[in-house]
């Protein structure tokens, strides 16, 4: 994660608060890195934990996916 300047998380509302995707969102914070989470189609809302420390919410379309890596 070091050389990365982005992480995506798909959030699914099956992700609980305290599994490791909580973890690497707290690792990335720490080291600066945007994180932008990817929002399945369809779904109805975005756990907490993820949509407080997001900086961008795409859909999972790829045209969306492609504008988030420029």
């Amino acid at each position: 994660m070091i050389y990365c300047s982005k992480i995506y998380v798909l959030a699914t509302r099956g992700l609980r608060k305290n599994t490791y995707v909580m973890t690497e969102i707290k690792i990335a914070k720490e080291l600066g890195k945007e994180i932008i989470t990817v929002k399945p189609y369809g779904q109805k809302g975005i756990p907490n934990f993820i949509r407080i420390n997001s900086t961008e919410f795409i859909g999972n379309d790829i045209r969306s996916i492609r504008e988030s890596l420029k």
